[in-house]
C-alpha cells in the first residue's frame, strides 16, 4: 500500500504503524487518542507523519515486540572447526 504524501511529507495510517510495530490497530489508535503519538486529520482519515514514527522509534518509545523479527544472520564461518 502506498503511503499518503502531502507537500513532500509522508504519512502513515494507524494500520500501517500497527503492522510496522507489531501492535494491534486499536493499540495505535489508543496511543493517538492519548496524544502519545502526534497525528493530523486529512479529510476523514487520521494520519501520522513518518518522521514522527521514526522519532518515536529512535527514542525507544515503541515497544520492541518484534525485536527478533529480522534477526541478524549468523557470522560467516571460515570452515575451521573451533576446538
Amino acid at each position: 500500500m502506498k503511503q499518503p504524501e502531502t507537500d513532500g511529507k509522508v504519512f502513515l495510517t494507524p494500520s500501517q504503524i500497527a503492522s510496522r510495530w507489531g501492535l494491534h490497530q486499536e493499540s495505535v489508535r489508543r496511543k493517538i487518542r492519548r496524544r502519545e503519538i502526534g497525528s493530523v486529520v486529512m479529510g476523514r482519515r487520521r494520519l501520522v507523519r513518518l518522521v514522527e514514527v521514526e522519532q518515536l522509534e529512535r527514542e525507544g518509545a515503541v515497544p520492541r515486540l518484534l525485536a527478533n523479527r529480522n534477526p541478524k544472520p549468523p557470522a560467516p564461518s571460515n570452515g575451521a572447526a573451533d576446538h
